[in-house]
């Protein structure tokens, strides 16, 4: 085991919990990379030293393959290159977008010029962004997620925010799926920064009821058209922020609950995925109120200060080597009364 995976351990250990580690592979694992560009090559920050590459063996084989002849046609073209400054990467070893990002407006030069270099790729698409536009083809796709011999989809496009690994997002999911305690299967489930629904969509399967809300508008909308297209009926979602959720149930009401009445259901699980600044204390204390916890997180600081404020029996636990080469690391406790 590397450092960070042995530091992470110790930190369990204190609370005398085991935890499962996930180890991923360390080339070909990311289905979504941000590089900057600069000097006609892509650039990444190593600590505090810019490195310059044209290319790289961390995305998975659509990025990784493709990568370089792309940079190349982009540097042939003085339209392309123009003030561009970072180019974004997104699939699912079947689609990839391509999102070049700009510090100017684009114009149909851009247009013409970025259609001919995505003829030359199979299922390779070119996304223009500039000043909040988007240009070029549809920035939407869909990723298929096979789970214990199920198939989920699920919507994005290429802003999105979802689990990066390719290798270990289903690992993810399963270790959930695996663990929960059957005492709550066939409850209801709550679920807090739900995203485009990665953990949505297939613990619907464990749950009579999911009620997962979210703040950002695209990724509600995306999930609304995956529940559709999975033909999911016990799903409701709701843009609403933690704290807004949070006065959800105590009584305040809110048009986007679209006539959804919290009190008919009595929720004994509750899963949350916050950003790496970890729980609110208005969060943590709404969030210990409920009989089983499912937490996951990106930031082991944060994540060991909310266990021990939220003072719940941790029954499983596991550590995924999410972020190879790097200090990153993602967690997830479930825990019980």
């Amino acid at each position: 085991m590397n450092n960070k995976i042995l530091e992470t351990v110790k930190s369990f250990d204190e609370l005398s919990v085991n935890p499962e580690v996930f180890i991923s592979p360390s080339k070909n694992f990311r289905s979504r990379i941000e590089f900057g560009y600069k000097n006609d090559c892509y650039t990444m920050m190593d600590g505090e030293s810019q490195i310059f590459f044209s290319k790289s063996n961390v995305p998975i084989k659509m990025i990784s393959n493709n990568m370089e002849s792309i940079l190349h046609d982009i540097n042939c073209s003085k339209t392309l290159k123009n003030k561009l400054f970072g180019i974004n990467y997104r699939s699912n070893n079947v689609t990839t977008i391509c999102t070049l990002i700009y510090h100017r407006p684009l114009d149909e030069k851009w247009l013409l010029e970025i259609k001919d270099i995505e003829d030359k790729y199979k299922n390779i698409f070119f996304v223009g962004r500039s000043k909040g536009k988007i240009y070029g083809s549809s920035n939407e796709y869909w990723s298929n997620v096979m789970l214990s011999n199920e198939n989920f989809w699920i919507k994005q496009d290429d802003e999105s925010f979802f689990q990066p690994n390719f290798y270990l997002m289903p690992r993810m999911i399963n270790f959930i799926c695996k663990n929960l305690s059957i005492k709550y299967q066939s409850s209801n489930l709550l679920e807090l920064y739900c995203g485009c629904g990665t953990f949505t969509l297939p613990l619907s399967k464990y749950f009579n009821y999911v009620f997962a809300t979210e703040n950002n508008r695209k990724a509600i909308s995306h999930l609304h058209s995956s529940i559709k297209k999975n033909n999911f009926k016990n799903i409701n979602i709701a843009r609403l922020s933690d704290l807004e959720t949070i006065e959800a149930f105590g009584g305040k009401t809110f048009r986007r609950l679209n006539n959804f009445d919290l009190k008919l259901y009595k929720f004994d699980t509750i899963l949350v995925d916050p950003p790496r600044s970890g729980l609110s204390p208005e969060s943590i204390n709404f969030i210990k109120k409920f009989e089983q916890i499912i937490y996951i997180s990106c930031n082991s600081e944060t994540f060991f200060r909310d266990l021990k404020l939220l003072n719940k029996k941790i029954n499983k636990s596991a550590i995924f080597d999410q972020f190879v080469n790097t200090r990153h690391i993602e967690l997830i406790g479930i825990l019980n009364d």
